[in-house]
């Protein structure tokens, strides 16, 4: 099922409201830049075997790419980012 952009944004954000429900806002539990870059790393390899076991539902290679970018935003609200 494709989705709109705002309709995709909207799944991260609400993937950003389930992480900090679960692990604390980013108050509450500060992640170092490295650290992000294991989660997501994490996340990437849960992405690719999720994938080659063509598992669906809450441990889908989509599901995971959710969580990747959800992780990449709280990284980005924590830290900024450089650019445009």
């Amino acid at each position: 099922m494709k989705l709109t952009f705002d309709e995709a944004i909207a799944k991260v954000r609400s993937e950003r409201a389930h992480q900090d429900a679960k692990w604390g806002s980013l108050e509450q539990h500060n992640q170092s830049i490295p650290g992000y870059l294991v989660i997501l790393q994490s996340e990437l390899d849960e992405a690719r075997a999720g994938w080659m076991k063509n598992v669906e539902g809450d441990h889908s290679s989509l599901s995971e790419i959710r969580q990747i970018a959800a992780v990449a935003v709280a990284c980005m609200e924590q830290y900024g980012i450089e650019g445009n």
